[in-house]
């Protein structure tokens, strides 16, 4: 009788793949904004209008918004790239919180919040990520601390 070995890939091994996935959907996800941010603004001023002025204002509060939000995924692109790539649970937790931010940012999306909880998504599941990252990036090539 021959041993036959799983070929079933260990957990750990999927955790790079999940996150260059995730980050990506997540990017896909805050672009798909720039399409809708006409009835995000709309939706925040319930039954009457905004004037050029506020729209024009709105537009480039979400624009800024959309912008730190892709810098900050940018930073994580290069941190897997660059110097993450092999850390479990810095892998674990941008799986976690692409995850999360994608979903949350979908919703936004297809429920037509109003354009200013577009800053709240970005505070929560860009931001932290991007420092992260960041950190890592300073320890790893400023001071030489070596992280595993």
């Amino acid at each position: 009788l021959a041993v036959t070995t799983s070929k079933m890939p260990k957990l750990i091994d999927q955790l790079i793949p999940a996150r260059f996935l995730l980050t990506i959907g997540h990017f896909i996800a805050l672009m798909m904004v720039i399409y809708t941010r006409e009835e995000n603004i709309y939706s925040s001023y319930g039954d009457s209008n905004p004037s050029s002025a506020e729209m024009d204002g709105d537009m480039r509060t979400m624009n800024d918004a959309i912008i730190v939000g892709a810098v900050c995924l940018g930073a994580d692109m290069w941190g897997l790239l660059q110097s993450s790539l092999f850390m479990n649970k810095v892998n674990i937790l941008q799986i976690i919180m692409h995850f999360m931010g994608g979903v949350a940012v979908s919703t936004f999306i297809q429920n037509q919040w109003p354009y200013q909880y577009i800053w709240v998504l970005v505070a929560l599941f860009n931001v932290p990520t991007a420092l992260i990252e960041v950190g890592i990036m300073l320890a790893v090539n400023c001071f030489g601390i070596v992280i595993i």
